[in-house]
């Protein structure tokens, strides 16, 4: 059985793993990146990225948007017949996985260092002394090969192979809340000026992208691996769970509102001097309902805070 060695073996070539690979990339790392699938290829996903900075940190933006894809600048969030609609501080893209993935694999490929297995399965993950030292795969028909790294990286998603050969610890895990269907969509006119519509009806939640027309991480090198590994998870986190925790809060919390409620919705939105009295209270009158999750309110201040500069 051959073996061969690399600094870095990515199990997972979409978003995660091929956005690591091209940073290892960068730094010269041998890395070798596989995946079960063959690119392009299409997988579930919203596809709607709100932090275009992270496409072009990975030197990939502009291809991304060469496919036509319309920049969404505004948010617009309907409830009941009524609607509210602002602007972003950023513009957010929704490519197809098809393109985006196939787009970052490219990119990571471009740098000589990186080796890139389609069509590939992982077998096992090879341990010794109760350390990961590689992993076994097989490569379409071919016989399995070993393959050893300094670092295995388990990013092939949310039911992930790696995670479970490994006993990887699970936290902050919650069971599926509502069922979701997706669909792709065309002749359908986009507003004027593009933007991402939420609708908020009879306790249901619906999402239309707009997309093209008609339809640092390093390795540390002698570094204390227990502590780099808690500094990654604790940056991970910080970055993550908020997120993490709207999202939940959003979906646990939408209930059907009354028809006394929309009713004086309904009214607000069309009567200007309301607005304009209430406006200036609003963002304290968040404050004061997101008491038990602030990084709602939060989240606001940033965007206010990115808005103001822009």
């Amino acid at each position: 059985m051959v073996e061969h060695k690399y600094d870095v073996v990515i199990v997972g070539a979409r978003v995660a793993g091929a956005s690591l690979a091209i940073l290892l990339g960068k730094q010269g790392k041998k890395v070798l990146l596989i995946d079960k699938a063959t690119f392009p290829s299409d997988t579930l996903s919203t596809h709607h990225l709100s932090h275009t900075q992270y496409l072009k940190a990975l030197g990939v933006l502009e291809r991304v948007e060469s496919k036509g894809l319309r920049r969404l600048e505004r948010m617009r969030t309907y409830i009941g017949n009524s609607f509210i609609e602002g602007p972003k501080s950023e513009y957010s893209l929704a490519p197809r996985r098809n393109h985006l993935d196939s787009i970052l694999v490219e990119k990571a490929c471009e740098y000589k260092s990186v080796t890139l297995y389609e069509n590939t399965k992982l077998k096992r993950v090879i341990v010794e002394e109760g350390k990961v030292k590689g992993v076994q795969i097989q490569r379409g028909q071919e016989d399995s090969q070993n393959v050893l790294a300094d670092l295995v990286v388990g990013a092939d998603g949310v039911h992930s192979r790696v995670a479970k050969l490994v006993e990887a610890e699970a936290y902050k895990e919650q069971d599926p809340i509502r069922p979701v269907f997706y669909g792709y969509y065309e002749g359908i006119e986009p507003l004027p000026e593009p933007a991402t519509e939420i609708f908020l009806n009879e306790g249901r939640i619906g999402f239309l992208f707009p997309m093209e027309s008609n339809v640092d991480w390093n390795i540390g090198e002698g570094e204390d691996w227990e502590q780099e590994m808690e500094g990654f998870h604790t940056k991970r986190d910080e970055k993550m769970l908020p997120a993490y925790r709207l999202t939940l809060e959003y979906i646990q919390r939408l209930q059907p509102y009354s028809r006394e409620h929309l009713a004086l919705f309904n009214a607000l939105c069309a009567n200007p001097i309301a607005l304009s009295k209430l406006t200036p209270h609003l963002p304290n009158m968040l404050k004061d309902v997101s008491h038990n999750i602030p990084e709602l309110y939060g989240s606001i201040e940033m965007e206010a805070e990115a808005l103001h500069k822009k």
